[in-house]
């Protein structure tokens, strides 16, 4: 999680404005319904400054947060678990749509809805997926006799008519374990054998898929219920919810697959992650940023040019290029931000040439003449200009960033930091007064118990130390801890 703050003193004006984005996914195990949460608000704080540093500073503010919450499922009153199942003897899914929609009935008996394979106790009829008593007399017409209403609705007997032979389509079976097939009823739900009643199979490792039953879970085959797949190394792609709809089991995990769905490890291949549902080299020089711990891989570059998939990894340090992690510049040169604390990224001056964009000063060793480097003077627009420093709020000199308790690097060294620390440290939001008003950033230990999760990106690419996980934050807390 990448959070960006800013700390302003009494003398600033601070005016806030908010975005909140919401998602939310679920998942089912023999533990219940899980559902997962993830917020992310944004906000963007302008800073007018007074006194001898005057000017503008915007800064967007983003934090994420991720819940995740377990919900009874399976049982007769509660919602179904992920491919419309119920787990208690006698229950199925009723109502709602695919995934985890519908509530858990009590079935079989008379009254009640049909269970499984259009089943009834005690050798009961299933009339229009409601059970009705043996020896009752059928809605339909005729006696319901070992799932038969009379002559029709039972394996072999004709199908029967919805008005009991009179008008209707002959269409109707009432036996369990039986579908109507060209006007007759037979046997149904395993492969190759027409679905039963909702487009249901009863055998194991088969889906119904165009009216009939196929193998489901294999590579090239159908999608099973809950759009699983049964053989490693593949991800259910295309078509709708449960297993029909066209939903075909594929390879997943390589460079250039769909992403593996539901796994630890969504890419398998070194230096791949997933973006936008395809795994994809990242990290490279052109190549889109990582979202793990490591935005760019080797040195000499850093994630820049738009946020989401947009970003991609560009060469930095040089003169005009981008400043590299910690507002660093080869050479001695110096990482000045745009006039006015405008938007744009900052950018490398070459040590020797004029710093410009409003700061007055020629480039030397990271500093524009007297001011932007760790002890002196912040320069116009409250920015510094040497590797690792940032303008402090409170004196207005630029003072030491990303190492542990030092103030967040990044932002191109303008008030608070940004969000970038030293290898082995998070970034992590700090209040400055009581009403939580203030804020700053703050580089932390991470990866142990109780620390902030290192790495960026949302809380499943961020790392803990070997036996612990990342976990968010209590009461949807902007920093998310090991655990």
């Amino acid at each position: 999680m990448k959070t960006n703050l800013v700390a302003c003193r009494p003398i600033f004006l601070v005016a806030l404005v908010g975005t909140l984005a919401a998602q939310a996914g679920c998942s089912s195990s023999t533990g219940g319904l899980t559902t997962t949460s993830t917020v992310t608000s944004t906000q963007t704080r302008t800073s007018l400054g007074t006194g001898t540093n005057t000017g503008t500073v915007t800064t967007t503010i983003t934090v994420t947060s991720t819940s995740t919450t377990t919900v009874a499922c399976g049982a007769a009153g509660e919602v179904c678990c992920t491919g419309r199942s119920c787990t208690a003897a006698n229950t199925i899914c009723t109502g709602g749509g695919g995934g985890g929609g519908g509530l858990c009935a009590d079935c079989g008996g008379p009254g009640q809805p049909c269970c499984a394979s259009s089943s009834c106790a005690g050798g009961g009829c299933c009339v229009n997926n409601l059970c009705e008593a043996a020896r009752a007399a059928c809605t339909i017409g005729g006696t319901c006799t070992s799932g038969s209403c009379g002559t029709c609705g039972g394996n072999g007997q004709p199908c029967c008519t919805a008005g009991g032979g009179g008008g209707g389509a002959a269409d109707i079976c009432t036996a369990s374990g039986v579908a109507c097939n060209n006007g007759t009823c037979a046997t149904c739900g395993s492969a190759g054998e027409p679905c039963c009643a909702g487009n249901t199979c009863s055998a194991g490792g088969t889906a119904c898929t165009g009216g009939a039953c196929v193998a489901c879970g294999g590579a090239g085959q159908a999608c099973c219920a809950g759009r699983s797949c049964t053989a490693s190394g593949m991800t259910c792609g295309g078509g709708g919810g449960g297993g029909g709809g066209g939903a075909i089991c594929q390879a997943c995990g390589a460079d250039g697959q769909p992403c593996c769905a539901g796994s630890t490890t969504e890419c398998t291949a070194s230096g791949s992650q997933c973006i936008g549902g395809v795994c994809g080299v990242c990290g490279g020089a052109g190549q889109a940023c990582c979202t793990g711990g490591t935005a760019c891989r080797g040195t000499g570059l850093i994630c820049a040019g738009g946020g989401g998939g947009g970003a991609t990894c560009q060469a930095c340090g040089g003169d005009g290029q981008p400043c590299c992690t910690g507002n660093s510049c080869s050479g001695g040169g110096c990482c000045v931000a745009p006039a006015g604390g405008g938007g744009g990224a900052a950018a490398c001056v070459a040590s020797g040439s004029a710093c410009g964009n409003g700061i007055a000063g020629t480039c030397a060793a990271g500093a524009c003449g007297t001011c932007g480097s760790a002890g002196s003077a912040c320069c116009a627009n409250n920015r510094c200009t040497s590797a690792n420093t940032a303008c402090s709020a409170a004196t207005t000199t630029c003072v030491a960033c990303g190492g542990a308790g030092q103030a967040c690097c990044g932002g191109a060294g303008g008030f608070g930091g940004g969000d970038t620390c030293s290898t082995g440290l998070a970034c992590r939001a700090v209040a400055t007064d009581a009403g939580g008003a203030g804020v700053t950033t703050t580089c932390e230990a991470c990866g142990g118990s109780g620390q902030a999760c290192c790495g960026a990106g949302g809380i499943a690419a961020r790392t803990c130390s070997a036996g612990l996980t990342c976990t968010a934050t209590a009461g949807g807390g902007a920093t998310d801890t090991c655990q």
